[in-house]
């Protein structure tokens, strides 16, 4: 079990289940999160989220520390060893948007997979309508690296989808600025 400031990160149980496909089952954050169709997942699908879970390098439920409300879900795949570059996830339920849960969760990812896996960089893709996503992962240091040009059909248009990357060296650096801008 991890914590930040606010919230703990700590391993998937199986009565997360529910939790975790009502939240992927919100049109706002389905349509944000997944390159695939939004439908309303059956009962089923908790079985193929087990599976997904697996599948990644790090994966944590994540809930707020004073009440035990579940929040979402953060992840990272170490998916591609040699070069230690880790793939980062995160999902919020909508209610807790706003509140810098997603700033603590991106932070706390950032500096696990340089700090508790070694990696070297940490990537992610996000879709290019989702200003208040990039505007989180920019404002923890991560940098645009390329666009994926009309790669995602959303909402009956093609939308761009954002690589957007941090090298351990630029986090330490982030990391350093926002300890001297504390009063």
């Amino acid at each position: 079990m991890f914590e930040t400031s606010h919230l703990v990160l700590r391993a998937y149980r199986n009565s997360d289940a529910d939790a975790l496909q009502e939240m992927l089952n919100t049109y706002s954050v389905s349509i944000g999160a997944s390159t695939d169709f939004v439908i309303p997942h059956p009962e089923s699908f908790k079985d193929t989220l087990r599976e997904l879970i697996n599948k990644w390098t790090f994966y944590a439920v994540v809930e707020e520390k004073a009440t035990g409300a579940f929040v979402g879900n953060a992840a990272l795949r170490a998916q591609n060893k040699r070069d230690r570059d880790a793939l980062l996830g995160i999902a919020l339920v909508p209610e807790k948007w706003g509140k810098g849960y997603g700033t603590e969760v991106v932070n706390f990812l950032a500096e696990y997979a340089f700090d508790g896996l070694g990696m070297h960089r940490v990537s992610l893709e996000v879709f290019a309508n989702n200003e208040r996503a990039i505007a989180l992962y920019k404002q923890a240091g991560f940098v645009q690296e390329g666009v994926k040009r009309k790669a995602a059909w959303i909402q009956g248009k093609w939308v761009d989808n954002v690589l957007m990357g941090i090298l351990e060296e630029d986090f330490r650096e982030t990391q350093q600025q926002a300890q001297q801008e504390k009063p």
